[in-house]
């Protein structure tokens, strides 16, 4: 007997076995949005002065102001003939900052639909990136202009891995 005929002949069993499914979605669709908005965790290396020099920090100041009144950036370190050196920089666009300023002062307000969605732009639409000492920010939604700065190489040709704090 086959799984449609045993369902036919117990509906019962049919019923128990769809609500129990429905609560399971309803269990882990609240556990999953009970969070309190985006964690910033971790340790990256900050930028305060167009990456001539990095020192380590969190992913959490990349949305302040550094001592010189520019924004910080995440330097990106890699080890090229046995010096550590910034590959390249990344930082939040000025809209991005505004966001995330709010929603960190507010988790209630992550939750909401206008900001989850403008939330999920932010990795591709509200970051910008440079090497140390180019004149202008490139944004990350701009692939072929990245391309020739992602992945890094060193002078001498090699393509290092990224070094953390």
């Amino acid at each position: 007997m086959g799984i449609r005929e045993t369902l036919e002949k117990q509906k019962s069993l049919s019923l128990v076995v769809a609500i129990v499914v429905l609560v399971g979605s309803l269990v882990a669709i609240f556990v999953q949005a009970r969070g309190n908005g985006p964690s910033v965790t971790g340790s990256i290396y900050i930028t305060e002065d167009d990456g001539k020099t990095f020192t380590p920090g969190t992913p959490k100041q990349l949305i302040t102001i550094g001592k010189n009144g520019q924004p910080v950036a995440e330097a990106h370190v890699f080890v090229c003939g046995g010096k550590q050196v910034i590959g390249y920089m990344t930082r939040y666009t000025a809209d991005s900052v505004k966001l995330l300023s709010e929603v960190m002062a507010d988790k209630v307000l992550a939750k909401s639909p206008e900001k989850a969605s403008k939330l999920s732009q932010i990795p591709m639409r509200g970051m910008e990136l440079k090497k140390p000492g180019q004149a202008t920010w490139i944004p990350q939604s701009d692939a072929a202009k990245i391309s020739r700065i992602k992945p890094y190489v060193c002078p001498d040709g090699t393509r290092p891995a990224e070094v953390l704090p």
